[in-house]
């Protein structure tokens, strides 16, 4: 699977439905939490220590690893006044692996008890059949 770049910004998330688990991201293919989530560019305006970067951006690039595949995401806060919780925050508002996204970027799906089956890899035994 290749890597998918999308964009987005303030303006785009804040009309979305809060779609994904407080938890992390989820895979919008399977409804699972992904793999590995994370920044991988972009500087806020204050590091941890509190000091003031020279290096700081508006944007940060969150990467999203599952099923073997890569998602990259650009985010736009239109300030360098933010902080990493503000990027984990619009990567859980945003579609992650969604195979029905619209230009690249999708929203407004919502899904219920996600990573409710974390931990059940193997699938179910059902038998179709008359019931006793």
């Amino acid at each position: 699977m290749p890597l998918i770049k999308t964009l987005a910004s303030w303006d785009d998330l804040v009309i979305a439905p809060s779609v994904q688990s407080p938890r992390g991201c989820i895979c919008m293919t399977c409804g699972r939490l992904v793999d590995e989530e994370g920044v991988v560019e972009g500087y806020p305006l204050y590091d941890a220590n509190g000091s003031l970067n020279r290096d700081a951006t508006t944007w940060a690039k969150w990467l999203v690893r599952h099923h073997g595949g890569e998602e990259l995401r650009k985010f736009d806060m239109g300030t360098t006044n933010w902080d990493y919780a503000d990027v984990a925050q619009m990567a859980r508002r945003t579609n992650w692996f969604d195979p029905t996204r619209h230009e690249g970027l999708g929203l407004g799906t919502r899904i219920e008890n996600p990573g409710e089956h974390d931990d059940i890899d193997t699938p179910k035994a059902f038998s179709i059949g008359k019931i006793p």
